[in-house]
């Protein structure tokens, strides 16, 4: 009797050390897969261009003058990173950008992302549109929050549709409006008007804001309204509003 008794404490014993043994290779395990997944954001993020918060202002230039004039010397973001990272955006042609660094240790990347084919956007007009969208990361490489700021259609056309964003910088939070401009479905459905060469287009003005404290975008508002406007002939030609 003494002997079984001491033989089911033994069983007992190895028990324990068993499963802590497991448990300690789940850890482990949990760990270096964590690990991992930080390593391989570091590598992704390390691609892109250091951009602080205050001069985001500064892509639209860049944008214009030299994204969308020299889009074949852009590097294609790789194929590992574009499913890992990236499963918000259509990434068919998508290119490094800019790493901008937030408050809580979050940071925003923007990519230049290529919609080659044509693109229907929300006010259900056709467009060949290339946008900077950014995307909101945690210090680990979890998905936040997205936002696009300066696009314009690459046809070989005049411009129908273009997007510009003007920035607001606080304690707490980026303000970002957008500015959307839309001359129709197709540039011969424009409405020129007689002799002044201008044109009349759909504006859509988005008012939103990155909340630093939870690295979310928050909507403000939404304004629609009808504008004139002109062709700027810098190189590439855009879209410009006339006051």
């Amino acid at each position: 009797m003494k002997n079984k008794k001491m033989l089911i404490q033994l069983i007992i014993v190895l028990s324990i050390i068993s499963c802590g043994q497991i448990q300690k290779k789940d850890e482990v395990k949990s760990t270096n897969n964590l690990n991992t997944a930080n390593n391989d954001f570091e590598i992704f993020s390390s691609k892109f261009k250091l951009l602080e918060v205050e001069h985001l202002s500064e892509l639209g230039e860049t944008f214009t003058n030299k994204y969308l004039a020299s889009e074949d010397s852009l590097i294609l973001i790789d194929d590992e990173f574009k499913n890992k990272f990236l499963p918000c955006i259509d990434t068919t042609l998508v290119y490094y950008g800019f790493k901008t660094p937030l408050q809580n240790h979050a940071v925003i990347l923007t990519v230049l992302n290529h919609r080659k084919e044509k693109y229907l956007n929300s006010d259900g007009e056709l467009i060949d549109t290339t946008f900077l969208t950014s995307i909101v990361y945690s210090n680990s490489g979890k998905l936040l929050s997205t936002f696009r700021i300066f696009g314009s259609n690459l046809t070989d056309v005049s411009p129908t549709y273009n997007l510009k964003s003007i920035f607001e910088f606080d304690k707490d939070k980026l303000v970002v409006n957008n500015y959307e401009y839309s001359t129709g479905k197709t540039y011969a459905s424009c409405n020129f008007i007689p002799k002044d060469t201008l044109c009349i287009a759909d504006l859509t003005v988005t008012n939103l804001y990155l909340d630093y404290s939870t690295n979310t975008i928050k909507a403000l508002k939404k304004l629609k309204k009808k504008t004139k406007v002109r062709e700027s002939y810098s190189s590439p030609t855009y879209l410009e509003e006339v006051k």
